[in-house]
């Protein structure tokens, strides 16, 4: 049972990274339902983080028909791991962003091949901008028992 529980956490957090970068929106889009799954609506704004929503939507009625509940000791080795899972992405992207830097130093290039990098290096310049600046918001708020992924703890 515990597997299932911890299977639980972790497609409910699956659902929250998804959706944890919403893009702008405007009001008409954020009431236009598009779709409701097992009694709760998603709208045109969550289109983009769906399957996380499904999954996590889907996750949760199946832990409240089977009455299965994770733990603290499960949720909190759990938010340990995602941190440790997050530092370990933010090496790679800083190791991808270098690595990048230093291929564009070649000028063997083409302009081809010096755009594409250029459009890699800005994608992962803008992940590690926003993975810096949730850092910061974390820390402000670290003092708080309420981490992101046990705020969807569900209780039957």
């Amino acid at each position: 049972m515990k597997g299932i529980s911890v299977l639980l956490v972790v497609g409910t957090a699956t659902g929250f990274l998804c959706w944890q970068t919403p893009l702008p929106s405007e009001e008409a889009a954020d009431k236009e339902i598009i779709a409701v799954l097992l009694g709760k609506e998603l709208t045109a704004n969550d289109k983009d983080g769906l399957d996380g929503l499904i999954l996590g939507t889907l996750m949760e009625q199946f832990a409240k028909d089977n009455q299965i509940e994770s733990t603290e000791e499960e949720l909190d080795a759990f938010v340990l791991w995602m941190e440790e899972l997050e530092k370990q992405s933010n090496v790679n992207m800083e190791e991808r962003r270098l690595k990048l830097l230093q291929e564009l130093k070649d000028l063997s290039l083409s302009d081809q091949e010096r755009e594409q990098k250029v459009s890699r290096l800005q994608m992962v310049e803008s992940i590690l901008k926003s993975a810096q600046e949730k850092g910061m918001d974390e820390h402000a708020h670290s003092g708080e028992k309420d981490h992101p992924f046990r705020r969807k703890r569900i209780t039957c």
